[in-house]
């Protein structure tokens, strides 16, 4: 599904965002998940892109993001104050004296697309993203002597319904994708992910986690750490991440059948559904977006299986097999 049809820029809208490096190379170590999370507070400081979770792996990262509706309008002053997010104090200065310069000359056009271009890179998912992604290739080009492309393609999102329901059950895949890696055992020891941040005492990250799960629990942080440790640990022990020996033999198993098991089809259905939520949700996306799709459907969704995805809907029938 073309990306302009799931982005509304009218309206707030919650993705899951995933991207890989190029040919899955492990190009990120200690020091490039820092730089990485570093220039993704940046962007989401200027862009208005408010990050619920992430985990940045060796060669890919996961991303719940909730995009605000562009407002009708943002001040010069607030966009001068967000630029200075993303740019040194030099470029700033440089940009200033430019626009000062203008203003002298009476260049009152230039001045009006000069903030004009700015905005547009606000509240839009795509180039949140895409000027994330570029940054952060400039930056590792140089560092590592090298030229070129460093992502396998251009990003992937999945459109979610943004009620708590759907994005926890989100929030716990994004989470637990270390766990499933084998890479640490128990949640939050894997430093890349907005829980293990929250747990470290960093206070934004704590709030944002109170943000998100305000209608299930007290936002004071001792008690929400250990909901959401408690729930963390639910999904571990009602999947198949929960018994290394078990996973292997069922993986072992889908191999040898061609079949896709109940929870390797609700992970696939999280990265590949295109739009996720009730069937009023997805029933609404088609109802805006019809002439853009394809209209020979048979059915509008399809539902996830049992457990904890109860209720959930994708408009992708990935189906068995």
């Amino acid at each position: 599904m073309p990306r302009k049809v799931l982005i509304d820029r009218n309206r707030e809208q919650c993705f899951h965002v995933i991207s890989r490096v190029v040919e899955r190379r492990h190009a990120f170590g200690e020091r490039e998940k820092y730089q990485f999370v570093r220039m993704m507070k940046q962007f989401e400081k200027f862009s208005g892109v408010k990050v619920y979770s992430y985990c940045v792996m060796s060669n890919h990262f996961h991303l719940m993001v909730s995009v605000p509706a562009s407002p009708k309008k943002v001040s010069n002053e607030e966009v001068l104050k967000r630029m200075g997010y993303i740019y040194t104090a030099e470029r700033m200065e440089a940009y200033e004296a430019e626009l000062n310069y203008w203003k002298e000359n009476k260049q009152e056009t230039l001045i009006a697309e000069f903030y004009e271009r700015m905005r547009r890179r606000m509240f839009c998912l795509s180039t949140f993203v895409k000027d994330l992604k570029q940054k952060y290739t400039r930056w590792f080009n140089s560092e590592h002597e090298r030229k070129g492309t460093l992502w396998e393609e251009r990003f992937k999102c999945v459109l979610m319904e943004g009620k708590e329901n759907y994005l926890i059950t989100l929030f716990k895949y994004i989470e637990l994708n270390p766990i499933r890696a084998k890479i640490v055992p128990k949640p939050g020891e894997y430093k890349w992910t907005l829980f293990s941040e929250a747990l470290d005492g960093n206070t934004e990250a704590q709030k944002v986690l109170g943000d998100l799960f305000k209608p299930y629990c007290h936002s004071k942080w001792e008690i929400l750490k250990n909901y959401i440790t408690e729930k963390l640990f639910d999904e571990i022990r009602h999947s198949e991440i929960s018994d290394t020996e078990q996973a292997n033999t069922t993986a072992s198993n889908v191999v040898n059948s061609g079949r896709e098991s109940e929870f390797q089809l609700r992970i696939r259905q999280l990265t590949e559904g295109f739009v996720i939520g009730s069937k009023e949700f997805i029933g609404e996306f088609f109802e805006m977006k019809k002439t853009q799709l394809h209209s020979s459907r048979k059915k509008l969704c399809s539902p996830f299986l049992t457990g904890s995805s109860s209720g959930f809907y994708s408009y992708r029938d990935l189906g068995k097999g």
